[in-house]
């Protein structure tokens, strides 16, 4: 999945001026893709109409259901993304706007575009299930399959209908029109831009403000009251609340899983394993339900590949000789990545896809983590060398942030390794069942962790369990966990943070 690591409490005003440059850099990026998301999120929305379009207490169906928790679940990925991004730009008050006039405006345009599209995007929701007893308490009751805890439609409504976020978008408003007086021709190109798409969402924003935020403020005011304890999108220990949205720049050592135990995992794996991971507060990865939110393909090293594969009398009659070669002649490119270390002089182990597409990255960058497991395929060194080939072909390519399993153009993190293992002629691989979101066939992470448990007693399962590193918040460490453990794992909620 894209990634974006807020475990450390990193504020704007620690930061160094260049600091908070690359930071306004990465999260422009961030930001795009949040909106093009959330764009994504509308028309499924509207695509559904019907769903909203009931008597206050008509039923739901089973299917129904199931829609609607998926869409709540995306909406509150995007919620905490966009506050993550306003809360450490809104440090742009900080700055001189006579001194750093651009850099003023640069921080205050990223902060209000998350902050304008977070309220109208979430107004929009509850607009549509309001006094809806259908979506209340299916939402608020919660559903660990999907990643959402109990109480969180409450939480959500809280975080939305503030009768304060009308006073703060309209100063928001006044504020950009100063900010006009103090640009001037040698102020950043990007900033005039930036100004104008704010323009735009402050457009979208302004239909719920004016309509809309007063009737709903006042239908909630009561329960809104009586919810006075609820501070946080998530639902999760006051403790760590603070981390939640202050904390965005990646900082070595920040995670659960130690440098030590990513020596003993890496001894423990072998090339065509299936690798899953997850790191806590990670708020991009938007749209898919769950614990774990990531998925990759062990590869090994150059060498450690050659060395597992090369040998073996199937493989070389398949290939006329050894694999390694026959990959590097197929896929130079890639393999001329793969044979380069990382920035940080680590060699590489992994394929994967994340936000900047099919990469190969070092196995310490993948497991910089507070969660992973890997488990095994029973197949032979032949189907695991045409799954890692099948893998390659995908180097490159786009990052699929509409998971769309049907396009081969773009690809998403466990649709690379479910196409990398899928059955073929030849090839005895691993059948993993598509399942639907919103109308689109795809295959979370999570969804893959569960498949596995249901047949994980049965002979021919096709995957066994080779090891899992299991976080611990409290104790700021993750642990050894066992087969039990792993299996279990899938029905803990998205942002479950108990495990002692």
């Amino acid at each position: 999945m894209a990634r974006y690591n807020v475990r450390v409490l990193i504020r704007f005003e620690d930061c160094t001026v260049e600091e908070r440059d690359a930071r306004a850099r990465e999260d422009l990026r961030r930001l795009d893709a949040l909106l093009a998301a959330d764009d994504r999120l509308q028309r499924d929305v509207l695509a559904h109409g019907e769903l909203f379009a009931r008597d206050d207490d008509a039923p739901l169906s089973a299917i129904e259901r199931v829609v609607a928790l998926q869409l709540f679940d995306r909406a509150v990925d995007l919620q905490s993304a966009a506050n993550a991004i306003t809360r450490f730009h809104m440090g742009f008050v900080d700055i001189d706007p006579l001194d750093e006039p651009a850099r003023h405006a640069r921080h205050f345009a990223i902060a209000h575009r998350a902050y304008f599209r977070r309220l109208s995007s979430g107004m929009d929701l509850c607009q549509r299930a309001l006094g809806k007893s259908a979506f209340e308490v299916l939402l608020d009751e919660g559903s660990p399959e999907s990643g959402i805890g109990p109480g969180q439609w409450s939480n959500f409504k809280w975080n939305i209908l503030h009768v304060e976020h009308i006073s703060r978008a309209v100063a928001a408003r006044q504020h950009r029109k100063l900010i006009e007086q103090w640009l001037d021709a040698k102020s950043a190109a990007d900033v005039p831009v930036l100004l104008e798409r704010l323009d735009g969402d402050w457009a979208i924003l302004r239909r719920f403000l004016t309509d809309e935020a007063p009737s709903m403020l006042m239908k909630n005011a009561f329960e809104l009251l009586k919810g006075a304890g609820h501070a946080l999108l998530l639902p999760v220990q006051t403790e760590i609340a603070g981390w939640l949205g202050d904390t965005r720049i990646y900082r070595e050592g920040t995670a659960l899983i130690s440098s030590e135990q990513h020596r003993e995992a890496i001894a423990k794996s072998a090339p065509g394993d299936l690798l899953f991971e997850r790191r806590n507060w990670y708020l991009s990865n938007i749209g898919l339900p769950g614990f774990w939110p990531h998925a990759a393909l062990w590869i090994g090293t150059p060498a450690e590949l050659s060395s597992a594969l090369d040998g073996d009398p199937e493989v070389r009659a398949a290939y006329g000789g050894d694999f390694s070669a026959a990959l590097r002649e197929a896929h130079p490119r890639a393999f001329a990545d793969w044979e380069q270390p990382d920035d940080a002089g680590h060699p590489k182990r992994v394929i994967e896809a994340v936000s900047e597409g099919v990469v190969v990255a070092s196995a310490e960058h993948t497991l910089h983590a507070d969660y992973a497991a890997a488990l095994r395929p029973r197949r032979s060194k032949l189907d695991v060398a045409r799954a890692i080939e099948q893998a390659f072909a995908y180097w490159g390519r786009p990052y699929d942030f509409d998971f769309d399993f049907f396009s081969d153009q773009s690809i998403v993190c466990s649709e690379l390794v479910y196409k990398a293992w899928e059955p073929r002629p030849g090839v005895n691989g691993i059948e993993f069942p598509l399942e639907s979101v919103l109308g689109r066939k795809t295959l979370p992470p999570n969804s893959m962790i569960a498949w596995w448990d249901a047949l994980a007693d049965r002979t021919d399962s096709p995957l066994q369990f080779l090891w899992f590193l299991d976080g611990r918040e409290s104790s700021s460490a993750a642990v050894w966990g066992d087969e039990a453990s792993l299996r279990a794992s899938h029905r803990r909620p998205k942002w479950d943070l108990s495990q002692e």
